[in-house]
């Protein structure tokens, strides 16, 4: 009797009476892989439901298998029967680590770049040549062909003598084994579903377990189609727009309809799929960073679990225990959320990054890491209790108890302790322990879901017991890392009751063999399908053409893609089928494998507007909606000097004055937000601690000679002794502060180039009319607007006219062109004259000890540069000193004497600190000195020139 049932929203009739045929006569599924058997069950599953209806409702269990796993169970039956050898077989990672082995130990092996990659291609060319049931003692001269090929069969000989002496035995071998069984006869037929290119091994195996009075069926689910629909489209990113447009459509006017999208190279593409498919489907989660945990699409191209968001971070986690990681990475690993509790952590994480920085190494252990805290402690200063006996915070505290397991870990390495990974693996997760991952916080469905992969990760490395033996902590780490990078990572979807069927998003394999309402094929141009032949670099070509192997040749892809192109037009009742029209900037047309097997009665011609509707999408365009530009260039004003609580102390002083000349939104962001970019990583000494020796140098130096006529009553031997004498008791002093020292060899030299500098402008200095140093790194305060900024003047010399001159040492670029500006862009030595001025005013005794300096300028000491560079009162004797000239022989200003300038300068200064007492923070496009790369990322000022460029173009 033949049970037929309503399967015509899965199966065509035809189909329909093929599986009921194989179901009475109670056969064997077996299907390519696991998503087309869980799809051949859902199918199954109706059939049982409507016997349940018709009142039969006893009949045997159907096994429905991806061949693997059909294979593997034949093996395991058949094993305990004692009717094969008895051996272990090889789980993939397991028979990765004999390929390693394998190849690490030829002569072949020794110049390869990768030797994992390497593994993996022999694995994959070794279970090619198995399942083709090619001999390579028979082929040993084509494998001679080339170098490649004949260091693989060199690795396969090796191979197979290495794994002759174990246990264990090769997933693919053991299925050779198994054409060696006899047929019996209580074996069920066997029914292949969804094969479109099977192997040879595949086809006798399933021959040789079959019933011996029914012959192994191929079966391929169709369903009929009712309307294929041609879409050209602009290129691949309006395919994706245009198709999860359509499917989001589709959902909505059918929520309980089976939908897929098929995207050839789904792999290299994911992340923009994904990207467009959650903007449309889960617009939330793409605008908050995170991932829907009840999503309404799924996409079958998995991730390495080494790559996901959480795990990614336990395995740098883990690598702190063997190595220093780079800066970097290091900032990454203390932002994250998967390490102990990120609510009360987090700022005294920001504050070990910040330390990082400043520390000037490119890498640190995780003892440098947890020294930090006692070496930079003023950055840590706003925490309370911090550091306080017996009261450490509590990120110091795990970092402590991690620091103190590493050291652990590291002295038994270093007594050359090996254990097997199973033991390893306890302490590697007692190491995560300690660092609190993943987190105090409640995981989503996708991080729990990551975890748990990861759990069962760790259970299954210990498998690596019996291939690999005992291994010291750094290859026990190398392999986990490893091990988690070959777990594939899918994220779980279910098909909650009430919300509909989960849209598909498939590779062009994963869609072979199931059957759909609505199927979108993406990607079906002339130049993307069929796909371009990839041979399999290890196996001689001229065999893979030979034995007609997957992608061997031109001839036999277009084969292979033909019928998986039928396959795709009669799997769904509507099909959808997309191409872009140009590609590399070249027109392209429909593939002809679609051309000529479309049905052209079923063709019609698919509208744009059809998939361009869908509602509350964020990419429709808003052509009513034009963009308002609203200016907004005030933040919070300064608080009010007259207030008895606010402290009248300008933060950042003369630098905030610079920062709010350049731009006033730079100055905003960095003085009054407290928002600091990261110093870039420097190797050696820094550009601040070249500038700090050579300033206490100086200071050292005059403090000693006091005037000229010291200095021109030394010879060079005791000039040589003081700079030298200058150099010793500074440089150690600022270089101690260090978080790691200098080598000595870097140190000789930096202390060569400062003495070479010293000399050099202390010969200059000779040259100079006579004078006496007043002051040396004076300090002083000036009022402005209300408020006090605290300065320290480099140096003040006393001329013979009694006039002062104010020297400001440089040791980078610098130039005094920026006095002129209306905006006063170098305000330094403006507001020192500024300040002496207001401090002669209240000089009420009279004593005539204050004078106002008639002459200032910037003292180079840049190596190559060294020179004064300054201005001068009209017959000043300071227009003496090489550098320094007048007012009128400076270019591109309309200042006409030193009053007027002056005069400037205050106007400048007050009108600076006005703007920033009101909050002022505009972002200044148009000035060439805006530009700051440091924080680039929040001023974005390239983007608002591009902005502001487009906009004068119209």
């Amino acid at each position: 009797m033949s049970y037929l049932f309503n399967a015509s929203n899965f199966v065509n009739k035809q189909t329909e009476e093929q599986l009921a045929l194989a179901l009475d006569k109670q056969a064997t599924f077996l299907t390519p892989n696991t998503r087309l058997a869980a799809h051949l069950n859902k199918i199954i599953d109706t059939l049982s439901a409507n016997r349940v209806k018709n009142a039969e409702v006893c009949w045997p269990s159907i096994n429905i298998l991806p061949f693997d796993a059909w294979a593997m169970s034949i093996w395991n039956a058949r094993l305990l029967r004692g009717e094969l050898p008895a051996k272990l077989v090889l789980s993939s990672s397991q028979d990765i680590q004999y390929w390693e082995q394998v190849i690490s130990e030829s002569t072949y092996g020794q110049s390869l770049l990768s030797l994992s990659s390497t593994a993996k291609l022999a694995q994959q060319g070794y279970q090619l040549l198995r399942q083709w049931q090619i001999d390579i003692e028979e082929q040993a001269f084509d494998f001679s062909s080339s170098l490649d090929s004949e260091a693989f069969y060199h690795w396969i000989n090796a191979y197979e003598e290495s794994l002759s002496a174990t246990e264990h035995i090769a997933f693919v071998d053991a299925q050779t084994h198994l054409l060696s069984l006899d047929l019996e006869d209580d074996m069920p037929p066997i029914i292949m579903v969804g094969f479109q290119s099977p192997s040879p091994l595949q086809i006798e195996l399933a021959k040789n377990l079959s019933s011996k009075s029914h012959k192994v069926t191929q079966l391929y689910l169709k369903r009929k189609n009712e309307q294929t629909s041609i879409i050209s489209c602009v290129d691949f990113p309006d395919e994706l727009i245009a198709a999860s447009r359509w499917a989001k459509l589709r959902s909505a006017e059918d929520p309980s309809a089976n939908i897929a999208v098929v995207i050839q190279n789904l792999a290299q593409n994911k992340l923009a799929t994904e990207r467009v498919f959650q903007q449309y489907f889960d617009e939330d989660a793409l605008n908050t960073g995170g991932i829907s945990s009840a999503g309404a699409f799924n996409i079958s191209a998995g991730t390495p679990l080494s790559e996901t968001a959480t795990v990614s971070i336990a395995l740098s986690l883990i690598e702190t225990m063997v190595a220093p990681l780079a800066i970097d990475r290091w900032s990454f690993l203390l932002c994250s959320a998967y390490l102990g509790d990120e609510s009360i952590d987090l700022e005294f994480r920001r504050a070990l990054i910040s330390s990082c920085h400043s520390a000037g190494n490119a890498e640190f252990t995780l003892t440098q890491i947890a020294r930090l805290f006692e070496w930079d402690k003023p950055n840590f200063k706003t925490f309370v209790n911090i550091g306080a006996k017996g009261n450490e915070h509590p990120f110091q505290i795990r970092l402590n108890q991690c620091v103190n397991r590493s050291r652990s870990l590291r002295r038994r390495t270093k007594e050359k302790s090996t254990q097997y990974p199973s033991q390893w693996i306890a302490e590697i997760q007692a190491v995560l322990e300690d660092f609190g991952w993943p987190g105090n916080r409640t995981l989503n469905s996708d991080e729990y879901q990551q975890c748990q992969r990861f759990s069962a990760c760790c259970d299954s490395f210990s498998s690596l017991d019996a291939v690999v033996g005992n291994v010291g902590l750094s290859q026990a780490i190398r392999l986990f890392k490893s091990h988690c990078h070959d777990s594939t990572y899918h994220r779980e979807t279910t098909d909650d009751a009430g919300k509909g069927n989960i849209v598909q998003v498939l590779g062009s394999l994963e869609a072979s063999g199931q059957t759909f309402d609505y199927l979108w094929l993406v990607g079906m141009s002339e130049r993307q399908w069929p796909q371009p032949p990839k041979t399999h670099p290890l196996i001689p070509r001229s065999l893979q053409i030979e034995n007609n192997m997957p992608s061997a040749s031109s001839e036999q892809e277009f084969v292979y893609a033909g019928a998986l192109t039928e396959a795709y037009l009669n799997s769904a009742k509507n099909i959808v089928v997309s191409y872009p029209s140009v590609i590399d900037e070249i027109p392209v047309h429909l593939s002809p494998l679609v051309n000529s097997l479309i049905n052209d009665s079923s063709l019609v011609e698919m509208p744009r507007e059809t998939y361009n509707g869908v509602e509350g999408s964020s990419l429709e365009p808003m052509n009513d909606s034009p963009l308002e530009h609203v200016a907004d260039h005030f933040g919070l004003s300064y608080p009010d000097a007259q207030q008895e609580e606010v402290n009248s102390v300008l933060k950042g002083g003369a630098s905030m004055l610079k920062d709010q000349a350049e731009n006033p939104f730079k100055a905003y962001i960095k003085w009054r937000l407290g928002i600091r970019a990261l110093g870039p990583i420097v190797t050696g000494v820094s550009p601040l601690e070249r500038g700090n020796t050579t300033h206490a140098a100086l200071e050292y130096i005059w403090q000693a000679l006091g005037g000229s006529a010291s200095l021109h009553d030394c010879t060079d031997a005791q000039l040589l002794t003081l700079v030298i004498e200058s150099i010793e008791s500074t440089f150690d002093k600022i270089i101690s502060r260090r978080f790691e020292s200098i080598p000595s060899r870097l140190l000789a030299l930096e202390k060569q180039r400062l003495q070479t500098t010293l000399e050099t402008w202390l010969s200059l200095e000779k040259q100079r009319p006579d004078f006496l140093i007043k002051s040396l790194e004076e300090s002083l305060d000036v009022q402005l607007e209300g408020y006090t900024i605290h300065l320290r003047i480099d140096r003040m010399d006393r001329l013979t006219d009694d006039s002062l001159l104010l020297l400001d040492y440089k040791t980078g670029l610098t130039k005094p062109s920026g006095w002129w500006d209306d905006r006063i862009s170098d305000p330094q030595l403006p507001l020192y004259l500024y300040a002496l001025r207001q401090l002669l005013a209240l000089d009420n005794k009279g004593s005539g000890a204050l004078y106002v300096p008639g002459s200032l300028g910037f003292a180079s000491l840049k190596s190559g540069q060294i020179a004064i560079d300054g201005i001068a009162e009209d017959e000043s004797v300071a227009l003496d000193i090489k550098g320094i000239t007048t007012i009128s022989k400076r270019r591109n200003h309309n200042r006409v004497d030193w009053a007027d300038l002056e005069n400037h300068w205050n106007k400048g200064l007050a009108s600076l600190m006005r703007e920033i007492l009101q909050g002022y923070a505009a972002v200044d496009t148009l000035r060439t000195k805006s530009v700051d790369t440091e924080l680039e990322a929040i001023m974005r000022l390239r983007v608002s020139e591009t902005t502001s460029t487009l906009n004068e173009l119209g």
